[in-house]
């Protein structure tokens, strides 16, 4: 294709979108292709990619090429579609292929001192870390935790290579004039303790909700200057620590930087600055849907190539490997983008794979499927989960491990079969005779070799493998001394854990009171219920008290039965409670919201909230795990947290506790009531099933009222509480328990 000349810089590429017709009056629209920064000096070029028909029943297709600006015109010379073929023998070519660019053969040499029988000298061999990367994105909140010396020790376990990933500029914990990045510094420096190598991500995201707001404002020239103080800063704080820069991140799907500078070349002069700066580290372009999808790898193969004749020190291309989630990776199809990305001549690291199925043994399946597609193929060398612990990643259906007692799934530990079995070389062997010649074939990377005499350990040595090393000799000499040595101990990987909740008592704030009167005691209640939220994270619905009520507890539930929920607070609307129930990140479903409110007429209500001449007083409090004390009984108890990990609320006598599930705050509301002759009691129900939807309930006794409805688990997960009948409790388990969790606890307060 050709174009003709722009008058002002291209902000959007050529795009090639498939319409699809679906049965009824229903379309699908699907991006194939796409061209970056194309100008009139680049003639003729391939505008090429592919795509995977829906399942659905489709009439009709339509392919469109779409221009980036208004009145810039293109031709088109030719158009061509084909089938990509499976490939039913890829797993044996991949072993094949496995067996040829990732072994070598070696040869052993042994000797030993006259006094040793050989008969009785036993070698053991066995491969400690991979040449090739395996590695993960860090959860920076864990892993210097003291309280999560369990994710450390998986991490360790798991991965030779890790990415820190928040050195990007918007994480940024200090000022624009004084950055700090010395939580992401210490995390680096701590894993490089441990022998893992590291790679940084991101030091720039040209595109505008990754790039700090500031920055945006700012002239072409303003933004060089910035942008080489950033270069300076970021490279003095990471010097000699980093293997890996992502210099600017996603390039194909945001050009800020180009736009603001007016130069398309400009992440190049970026490269060349920070490989001037600090020359270790080698840099990457990192970009999405180029092997996971096929929309934008032509695209890329044609930036990898510009950045490789610009002579910029780019190094590799990143390819980030986020596949659809529920949809099996086709391995022909991934061999056949990879194939493209090939023909730029650079190395390819998989810098962020996901992917996700419920069923966690199909989903070891699909890893194992991805997994040896790319350790097989000879450009890729290493690849990075973009997490593998259900408590520090997008998708709970793409885990490695789960729950608070990180429990290895069958995802897990066919990663770990893979990686430490099956890829691996581990060999025991006897000698022979007191000089004694051995050749292997092993998989390239650092050894050691254990010798024991009579089964007792008496001397360690350790070699290399390097890339590219054919027929190596080891020679190694067992010396006469017999004494047993000591050998490293493993990680407890697997051991259980326990966290404190510290609890705290400050930043309570009173939110308004509520009181009514009637001339009588009797105590009655009723429920009232929202309609749904919509779908989203952050998505909430409210629900009020009718007038002459006075509102006690809040409490909700999700539509689904899941734990994506952020819980409910109160807060007041011209001075009157308003109870708000908040779906949470990931939710799927839309949350329902129920809640417990107060009538002192008794002719048409269920419960009541407070006695004639009741008070209530609505509170909040903030922290970790915190009780928010009474002056009176607590009738309504229920939290509330920005990031959908708390274990829930419980109330005391007199006091209303939530607690956070992980390292992010969580807020405590309570309802606290006071009347004359009130008199309160909690009641707790045992635990739940421990499926999802399993349920828990806690009734009052006979003479009492319920008032308060909460839900609480020692591990989280819960889809909330409700009331049910006149003096029922009920809570339901939003997620699928792992061993040793405990699953969804109804806690219920009830007054007479």
């Amino acid at each position: 294709m050709g174009k003709t000349p722009s008058k002002g810089f291209p902000k959007s590429p050529y795009r090639g979108v498939l319409k699809l017709k679906l049965s009824g009056s229903d379309n699908q629209y699907l991006d194939y292709a796409q061209h970056s920064f194309g100008t009139v000096q680049d003639g003729w070029f391939r505008l090429g990619g592919d795509f995977i028909t829906p399942t659905k029943s489709w009439t009709k297709m339509r392919l469109y090429i779409q221009g980036p600006d208004p009145h810039i015109d293109f031709l088109v010379d030719d158009v061509s579609l084909q089938e990509i073929p499976d490939d039913p023998n890829w797993n044996t070519t991949a072993y094949q292929r496995i067996e040829q660019i990732r072994k070598t053969n070696f040869f052993i040499d042994i000797t030993t001192d006259d006094n040793l029988d050989p008969n009785h000298v036993q070698v053991e061999i066995s491969l400690k870390n991979h040449e090739f990367g395996f590695g993960s994105v860090v959860a920076d909140d864990y892993l210097l935790n003291p309280e999560y010396p369990i994710y450390r020790n998986i991490f360790y376990e798991f991965f030779n290579w890790a990415t820190v990933g928040s050195y990007k500029w918007k994480y940024n914990q200090g000022t624009r004039t004084h950055p700090n990045y010395d939580r992401s510094v210490n995390i680096t420096n701590e894993l490089l303790k441990q022998g893992l190598h590291v790679r940084g991500h991101n030091m720039f995201w040209g595109i505008k909700g990754n790039t700090p707001t500031w920055v945006q404002s700012l002239t072409g020239d303003q933004l060089k200057a910035t942008i080489q103080e950033r270069v300076r800063f970021m490279t003095n704080i990471t010097m000699g620590k980093l293997e890996h820069w992502d210099v600017n991140n996603e390039l194909l799907h945001g050009q800020l930087y180009e736009e603001m500078t007016r130069d398309p070349t400009y992440t190049q002069e970026i490269f060349r600055a920070v490989h001037a700066r600090d020359p270790k580290p080698k840099l990457f372009l990192n970009d999405y849907n180029v092997v996971a999808g096929g929309a934008v790898t032509d695209d890329y193969v044609n930036q990898g190539n510009a950045f490789k004749s610009a002579n910029c020190s780019l190094y590799g291309l990143g390819v980030q490997g986020h596949f659809a989630s529920y949809v099996e990776p086709n391995p022909a199809i991934i061999k056949y983008r990879l194939d493209k990305l090939a023909t730029t001549g650079l190395p390819m690291w998989v810098t962020e794979l996901t992917l996700a199925n419920g069923d966690e043994n199909i989903r070891a399946d699909w890893f194992e499927t991805a997994l040896t597609m790319f350790f097989s193929y000879p450009s890729i060398e290493g690849i990075i989960l973009w997490g593998f612990w259900d408590h520090s990643m997008g998708s709970l259906d793409g885990a490695l491990v789960n729950g608070n007692y990180f429990h290895i799934n069958s995802a897990g530990r066919r990663y770990l079969d893979l990686v430490k079995n099956r890829w691996s070389t581990n060999i025991k062997t006897t000698l022979t005779s007191k000089s004694s010649n051995f050749n292997f074939r092993g998989y390239y990377g650092d050894y050691d070799v254990i010798i024991r005499y009579r089964g007792k350990a008496i001397q360690r040595d350790h070699f290399t493998l390097y890339k590219g090393e054919q027929n190596k000799i080891i020679t190694l000499h067992v010396d006469g001394t017999t004494d047993e040595i000591t050998l490293p101990t493993h990680r407890p990987t697997y051991a259980p854990i326990s966290h404190v909740h510290h609890v705290t008592h400050d930043h309570t704030q009173t939110l308004g009171h509520a009181s009514v009167k009637s001339g009588t005691s009797h105590m009655t209640c009723t429920t009232r219920y929202s309609g749904l939220s919509a779908v989203g994270d952050d998505k909430s619905t409210d629900v009020m008290c009718s007038s002459g009520e006075v509102m006690t507890g809040c409490s909700s539930i999700t539509k689904d039965g899941q734990s994506f929920r952020d819980g409910e607070y109160f807060w007041l609307k011209s001075g009157s409670p308003v109870c708000r129930a908040v779906n949470g990140y990931r939710s799927a479903a839309r949350e329902y919201w129920r809640e417990l409110l107060g009538y002192l007429n008794f002719a048409t209500v269920l419960y009541l909230a407070c006695p004639s001449d009741g008070k209530a007083r609505f509170c909040v409090k903030q922290g970790f795990s915190n009780d928010m004390a009474c002056l009176a009984s607590v009738a309504g108890c229920t939290s509330y947290t920005y990031y959908a990990s708390m274990d829930g609320a419980y109330p005391t006598p007199s006091s209303c506790v939530a607690q956070n599930d992980g390292i992010s705050d969580v807020f405590t509301y309570g309802a606290c009531c006071s009347a004359p002759s009130l008199s309160c009691h909690v009641r707790k129900s045992s635990n739940g099933g421990v499926h999802q939807g399993d349920t828990a309930s806690v009734s009052c006794q006979s003479g009492e009222t319920l008032v308060g409805c909460s839900v609480y688990s020692e591990d989280g997960n819960t889809a909330g509480a409700y009331p049910s009948g006149n003096n029922t409790c009920v809570a339901v388990n939003g997620r699928e328990r792992f061993p040793g969790e405990q699953s969804a606890t109804a806690v219920a307060v009830c007054c007479s």
